[in-house]
């Protein structure tokens, strides 16, 4: 987030479970699409939210050209964690389909 405030346009930023704090937030006048992609239940990222903690700590305010993508799906029975949305698998789930997000850039 803090590249966006750099002389630079950036077309795509995917943002992998980051903390959302209110010291900083990606300057959408140099960013064409956010997408914010997170486990809804993922007390790693809360945790690195504090002390300055944006609304509840995992999401933005959806926009034209904000897009929260949060991981809904359970593979093999378990929840996924923090490090999950590092996995492949988390990305082609059919539950996620988060592989034709990348694709539509």
């Amino acid at each position: 987030m803090l590249a966006t405030e750099l002389d630079l346009n950036i077309s795509h930023l995917i943002l992998l479970g980051t903390p959302i704090r209110t010291e900083y937030t990606p300057n959408l006048k140099r960013v064409w699409t956010v997408n914010n992609v997170y486990v809804p239940w993922d007390i790693v990222q809360t945790a690195g939210s504090l002390p300055y903690r944006r609304g509840e700590g995992r999401a933005l305010a959806d926009t034209n050209k904000l897009f929260n993508r949060p991981i809904q799906n359970r593979i093999g029975g378990i929840k996924q964690s923090h490090s999950d949305l590092h996995d492949w698998k988390v990305w082609i789930d059919p539950a996620n389909r988060l592989d034709q997000m990348l694709w539509k850039f």
